[in-house]
């Protein structure tokens, strides 16, 4: 009798060690039996992680933005939001200037990969660029306010918008904007708030026959320096 009951504890002993290890691989990604795996967080500070890609839906940083269009000529998913900011400098015409470059991009860890010195092969981007100059180094610094773009190719200007790609062997093509200025029924870039560490805003751009761009953006400043030529990956 008393073998009998031990047969049966360790029956259910064996049974309930085995529920419980397939409880745990059906909890890894629903996937019986599979082998966990380990990600390696990309981190600001880690020139290694600028190689890391997330995949489609995950969470990246440490920027977050997002665009929208009603063109078809140009996609992206926005993954990370790049700021540089130059300090506030004498310009060679008098006067002083200043330059905000905002990069809306597909991919994790822009400041990261510029730190690093590091081309992502086959990204896009959303680019903003700023130019503010002034009679004073005060007239210069950028201020939260409202800004209208007044060009979308190379040149003079205050407000760019444009849109980069960059193909397998990180050459850069760039696409104008096929929006008009004249006569839109929106046009404003909108910085909400600035430090000398992070900033956020929103813009758009509503050409007059309806065609749009907007977006937004929150990301703390990149304050990296690029050194050399950048390495195409």
């Amino acid at each position: 009798m008393i073998e009998l009951r031990s047969a049966h504890a360790l029956a259910f002993v064996f049974a309930a060690a085995s529920v419980a290890a397939g409880c745990a691989a059906e909890d890894d990604g629903g996937r019986p039996g599979a082998t966990p795996t380990v990600e390696h967080e990309p981190s600001s500070g880690d020139a290694g992680s600028a190689d890391a890609a997330p995949a489609d839906g995950a969470a990246v940083g440490p920027g977050t933005g997002s665009y929208e269009s009603n063109l078809t000529d140009f996609t992206v998913t926005v993954r990370d939001v790049g700021a540089r900011l130059s300090p506030v400098a004498p310009a060679s015409s008098g006067g002083f200037k200043s330059k905000l470059k905002l990069y809306l991009v597909d991919y994790a860890g822009y400041c990261a990969s510029y730190a690093a010195g590091v081309d992502r092969a086959g990204s896009k981007y959303v680019k903003l660029e700023l130019d503010l100059v002034g009679a004073t180094a005060a007239a210069a610094t950028l201020k939260a306010g409202t800004y209208a773009f007044d060009h979308f190719t190379g040149g003079d200007g205050v407000l760019y918008l444009g849109r980069l790609t960059k193909d397998a062997n990180c050459t850069s093509t760039t696409t104008p904007m096929p929006l008009a200025v004249a006569g839109a029924q929106v046009n404003r870039l909108v910085i909400t708030a600035v430090s000398s560490t992070h900033i956020t805003g929103s813009f758009e751009l509503k050409a007059a026959n309806g065609s749009y761009v907007r977006g937004s953006f929150d990301t703390d400043l990149c304050e990296a320096t690029q050194a050399g030529t950048p390495t195409c990956r």
